[in-house]
């Protein structure tokens, strides 16, 4: 969530998760001046990039999520945003939070590592 990420941007809670957060904003940024992300824009070879807005009632989408949660409103704007492109071949989560991962793995979601660097 782009919420999020400005969080960590701003009050991330070591330097480096900090830079890494305004890395990652200054990446989106990158791919914007390409084209509208609402859109889609060509990331490299195959790979697209799409964003769209999805802030759901977690509970909505899986009983157990906790919409206080920041990780749980993830899941379930991911879950979400999967139901409505079901034709699609999507990773949806890239993350290098392992207990995201985890919850990720455990309702079936796909998940990516970005690359170092």
């Amino acid at each position: 969530m782009l919420g999020e990420l400005d969080e960590l941007k701003d009050r991330g809670r070591t330097p480096d998760v900090r830079e890494k957060a305004a890395k990652a904003v200054r990446r989106l940024k990158g791919y914007r001046d390409r084209g509208s992300l609402a859109e889609e824009v060509t990331v490299a070879g195959k790979i697209r990039l799409r964003l769209e807005h999805r802030e759901v009632d977690a509970r909505s989408v899986l009983q157990w999520l906790d919409p206080d949660v920041p990780d749980d409103r993830i899941i379930a704007a991911a879950l979400r945003l999967q139901s409505n492109h079901p034709a699609g071949l999507v990773i949806l989560l890239v993350t290098t939070d392992i207990n995201l991962q985890n919850k990720a793995d455990a309702v079936g979601l796909p998940y990516a590592e970005p690359p170092v660097g």
